[in-house]
């Protein structure tokens, strides 16, 4: 790609670099090779002779290891480890052939250090932390899903064919493994053998699947193919690439297939057991591309030569795909198989070092995301490393609606919370880091909390999952009548309303939508809490993850009657509406969602959007993710020495106290990115692009328009925000001119916009035992609002809070809810008594509060969008933060508390502002033309210098913003920053029109309505009707915006106090 470069120590580069002694590999140790790290798999399949894998069993090792040098004796070790072999004639004959890198005697064979090959080294131990066995993969749920399939598809396919092309097409690839080794042949053949014994109960098909080689020709085809050319009398090299097609394209159609089904929220175990087996293959052949590189130029392949391989490869891969899919399903094909083939071939030749052949795209838009968190599809890499199965999970953003929501700040300081900004690229982290704990010898911590549930196998969980399934199982029925009505529901008739009963289908379909839902969002709570607590409990884990894929089933289920409801005559919309005090009570979710039906396309225009986006705008986001990934950053200590590492571990070095470590942090990632600008620039144009023309085809008003749905406002409220915001960049400004002054700097440098308080940790100020913290709360906003103090209590005595010390608690602090019941928890992974973890706890108990608040409403009235989300959260941190400079013993102690104003007034009145004006000009130039690099950074520096002015000293003070923020390429929203500021000022909003009531007891009343209509107003009626207020008129932001400066001025006064003494 033009303007880029290729990762250091990636394949392709090495194939261009010395090889003795070889170049650091990225992310690698200064380790070497012990012989088996050439994996057993690849060293089989170029030789007769077998190496026993490390992993081969439990229990198994090799009889002897012993490591490769910078010359290695390959072929002395080779026949080393075989002597129990009889083969000696063969080994001689492979010893010819392989490259001198390998045969080249080393005296200092023997000696494991100094390690010289630390990339292959690296390698050999990832494929040592990926064993894992066929017990741990539970296929318990997937029998449902398994008759299901067949019930639904056997009209076209029969069920010998489903068994082939469904499981079949991922099992029989197993077999494959007979051509790398004798040894993890027994492994594979064992968890083949566990699918196809616990899926195919027919004994006569089951075992023609058995023998696949011998009774499928597709297959035997594939069988030849392999051994044809890897058993070949031709190079090493050639047999080498052999391998690599057989790992990176033989596998390839298998493994995507597998995926489908994930897609669609099908078998759990199975899908789960293609992550793990996709990933074994993905690094054996990286195993090979690695070994490839290190062979001398002169004994490397022809370019024809590569293609004649690759291509056969793929010609007989695809053979294999027609054979196996001769009907076309949704969203997959054999046409569209191939071209995936294709794609992947490509990339293995990219991955070699040679050109592309076929210049195929990625057909399949979901397999991008369809398991950022545990699939890796060889050569999209973008997953951590696994041991065991579930061991690494990250927890699941598991509640969707406002009643039970694992809430988040949208953004924050690191010196509060440290992970919000310390996850890679800006992304949303799992939870929020809290600050560090108080030693043990102070004996403070928090309660353990109560749950609805007794134990994962508990009898009432088992039974809501049960009726869940049921409702589910009802939903698929109907949805299958209705499927066919949707192209046809704007322009229903009476008659054929009444033919296909179309009235008491969807409501029927409604109903057990919704109690699904709340079914699975209360197994969900009691999953995510009980792996909250305990970070290693594997089977709470994988519940959590079966409720995700009964989730995705309830939702495709519900589509066709959600369909319907929005494209559907006024007549048949409000019959339905009127049929029952349910329904009635869904009017403004369902009126909302009608909004956008005039901006729908055609079926056949929306079908045709979806499958080009998979080559468009998604397939750019998808590249700049993927560059993201891998892109390393080199780090300067104070030594001089640099550390190479990822982008999320520079990024963590920010909040450092150390001005050297984050300058050298906010130095490294600028060059990290400054050779891949022309590669962002392609991505903004094509994402902004495409979004612009499907825009005018949807005839939006505005490129604002669905960003101002799903927030459900005005664009008047919008322009009042920001007309707001602009005349107020002076309040923004000085919290950065107080915070420089502290760090006596007459401007602050870009490095320091995450610096911590500079006291902070030399004063820890009071500390609060929970009780004492909790009644500290509960007394301040018990001030404001009498039942918010008893609420306080409430969760304390009912046990609503975890706040205990555990060493296996995940870092962090989030409020959830069961459905059922509509009671809260928070969760807090320690509690230290420290005045920040109490604005912490105060923080989440107002998230507590607001669904508290809502607890009587129907289900489909709690949702509320985001930029409402922080409405009561930032409320109870706002008056518990006064209450604590109040109580503050020293000014150290407030100095600490008011910093953290300062932070937040700086990014919410400055950074996010810079941002909208960033994308507004991005999208409006974007409509005559491509952009270049330069006129992307003048964008961004005019947008830096229209908020920042001044207050930032250093010349390159906007670095690579434009091409670091993930924020800027995420395809499935537009325009995903300015509600962060909304959400902020508008509890502050909220906090000022308290403030300025006449009579105070008047305002508990107000404000609890207030929150229980954010889930069924739009945010402009909602301070109307409460606040007699106009958001939409910029006076309520301006009295928002003089809370936020009073808190600065609090801190100039207390940091002045302090630098007097």
């Amino acid at each position: 790609m033009a303007g880029s470069r290729l990762p250091r120590g990636s394949p392709a580069a090495l194939r261009h670099q010395p090889t003795s002694p070889p170049p650091p590999y990225r992310e690698t140790p200064t380790h070497s090779l012990p012989l088996h790290s050439i994996h057993n798999s690849t060293m089989a399949s170029l030789s007769p002779t077998t190496v026993r894998h490390p992993n081969s069993s439990p229990h198994s090792s090799p009889k002897v290891e012993k490591p490769l040098s910078a010359t290695p004796d390959f072929a002395s070790n080779v026949t080393d480890l075989s002597s129990d072999r009889s083969d000696d004639l063969e080994n001689k004959a492979l010893i010819s052939r392989v490259p001198d890198v390998f045969t080249a005697h080393a005296a200092d064979r023997y000696t494991l250090f100094p390690i010289r090959h630390p990339a292959i080294w690296e390698l050999y131990k990832k494929h040592q932390a990926a064993f894992w066995t066929a017990e741990e993969i539970d296929l318990s749920a997937d029998m449902s899903d398994w008759n299901s399939l067949i019930i639904l598809i056997s009209d076209e396919i029969g069920y010998t064919a489903i068994t082939l092309r469904f499981i079949g097409l991922y099992c029989v690839n197993l077999v494959e493994s007979v051509f790398s080794t004798r040894n993890m042949k027994t492994g594979k053949k064992k968890r083949r053998s566990l699918l196809l014994d616990t899926y195919i109960r027919d004994p006569v098909e089951k075992q023609r699947l058995f023998r696949a080689i011998e009774e499928i020709p597709c297959v035997a085809r594939k069988a030849d193919w392999a051994i044809r050319w890897i058993s070949s009398q031709g190079s090493f090299a050639e047999r080498l690439v052999a391998f690599a097609a057989v790992e990176g394209i033989f596998f390839s159609g298998s493994f995507c297939a597998i995926f489908y089904l994930k897609k669609r929220g099908l078998m759990p175990g199975l899908t789960f057991s293609n992550e793990l087996i996709s990933r074994d293959e993905g690094l054996h052949c990286d195993h090979a591309c690695l070994l490839y590189s290190m062979i001398p130029k002169e004994q490397q392949l022809s370019e024809q030569r590569i293609h004649e391989i690759i291509c056969d490869a793929v010609e007989c891969e695809k053979e294999f795909v027609s054979e196996s899919l001769p009907v076309d399903l949704i969203g997959m094909n054999s046409e569209m198989m191939k071209e995936y083939i294709s794609y992947c071939a490509d990339r293995l030749l990219l991955s070699l070092g040679y050109s592309k052949v076929y210049g195929a795209s990625q057909p399949f838009d979901w397999m991008e995301l369809i398991s950022i968190q545990g699939k890796t599809n060889f050569f999209e890499r973008r997953v951590g490393e696994y041991q065991k199965a579930g061991v690494t999970a990250v927890p699941l953003a598991l509640f969707r609606s406002t009643a039970a929501t694992r809430h988040r700040r949208p953004f924050t300081s690191p010196s509060r919370f440290c992970a919000a900004a310390r996850t890679s690229q800006g992304s949303t982290p799992p939870t929020m880091s809290v600050p560090s704990v108080a030693s043990p010898a102070q004996e403070i911590s928090g309660p353990t909390w109560q749950l609805e549930y007794t134990a994962l196998d508990d009898r009432t969980l088992l039974d809501d999952l049960a009726i869940a399934k049921r409702d589910m199982d009802e939903m698929e029925r109907t949805g299958s009548t209705l499927a066919d009505l949707v192209p046809l529901a704007r322009e229903l008739t009476d008659d054929q309303i009444t033919q296909h009963d179309i009235r008491a289908k969807l409501l029927a379909m409604f109903r057990s939508y919704w109690n699904a839902v709340v079914l699975l969002r209360n197994v969900s709570t009691y999953a995510s809490c009980v792996a909250s607590v305990d970070g290693t409990n594997a089977e709470a884990k994988k519940l959590a993850g079966q409720i995700q894929v009964l989730f995705a089933r309830a939702r495709t289920a519900y589509e066709p009657a959600a369909l319907i409801l929005d494209l559907c005559p006024d007549a048949l919309f409000n019959d339905f509406l009127a049929a029952n005090e349910e329904t009635r009570a869904a009017e403004f979710l369902l009126s909302h969602s009608r909004k956008m039906a005039r901006h729908r396309l055609s079926l056949q225009e929306e079908n045709m959007v979806t499958k080009l986006s998979v080559t468009g705008h998604s397939a750019w986001g998808s590249l700049y993710t993927d560059l993201s990934t891998v892109l390393p950053v080199n780090v300067r200590d104070a030594d001089g020495s640099v550390k190479e590492m990822g982008i999320a571990s520079a990024e963590a070095m920010r909040d450092s106290p150390d001005e050297e470590v984050r300058r050298a942090s906010w130095e490294g990632i600028r060059e990290a990115w400054l050779p891949h600008q022309e590669t962002c620039a392609a991505v903004l144009n094509a994402i902004t692009g495409w979004r612009l023309d499907m825009y005018e085809k949807r005839k939006f008003d505005s490129f604002l328009t669905s960003s101002l749905h799903s927030n459900r406002m005005s664009n008047a409220t919008l322009a009042a925000l920001l007309k707001s915001l602009d005349s107020s960049v002076e309040v923004g400004r000085r919290a950065l001119a107080i915070q420089a002054k502290v760090l006596k700097k007459d401007a602050l440098e870009p490095w320091d916009l995450f610096a911590p308080a500079p006291l902070a940790g030399t004063h820890t100020g009071k500390m609060y035992t929970f009780d004492e913290g909790i009644e500290l709360i509960a007394d301040a906003v018990g001030a404001v609002d009498e039942s918010a103090g008893k609420f306080v209590r409430i969760m304390k005595e009912n046990g609503w809070i975890e706040a205990s010390r555990g060493d296996k608690k995940r870092p962090g602090a989030y409020c959830t809810g069961f459905a059922k019941s509509r009671t809260p928890r928070v969760y807090l992974s320690d509690y230290n008594g420290r005045a920040q973890l109490l604005l912490t706890l105060s923080h989440e108990l107002g998230h507590a509060f607001h669904t508290w608040q809502m607890r009587d409403l129907p289900e489909t009235q709690l949702s509320y969008p985001m930029n409402l989300a922080e409405t009561a959260s930032i409320f109870f941190e706002t008056v518990v933060g006064n209450a604590l400079l109040e109580k503050a013993e020293t000014l150290e102690e407030k100095f600490s508390i008011l910093w953290g104003e300062a932070e937040s007034a700086a990014t919410f009145l400055l950074n996010i502002p810079a941002r909208f004006r960033f994308e507004e000009e991005l999208n409006i130039r974007r409509k005559d033309g491509k952009l270049a690099v330069s006129e992307i950074d003048e964008m961004m520096i005019n947008a830096w210098e229209r908020y920042y002015g001044d207050a930032l000293s250093s010349k390159e003070r906007v670095g690579v913003f434009s091409q670091s923020k993930l924020h800027f390429y995420l395809t499935g929203i537009s325009f995903y920053n300015w509600p962060y500021s909304f959400g902020y000022l508008f509890a502050l909003g909220v906090y000022a029109e308290y403030e300025r009531t006449e009579d105070p007891k008047l305002f508990p009343r107000i404000y609890s309505d207030l929150l229980r209509d954010t889930g069924r107003m739009n945010a402009e009626a909602v301070v109307q009707k409460h606040l007699h207020s106009r958001i939409d008129e910029d006076q309520f932001w301006l009295n928002a915006i003089a809370v936020a400066e009073r808190k600065l001025i609090q801190l100039e006064e207390v940091a002045s106090k302090l630098h007097s003494q």
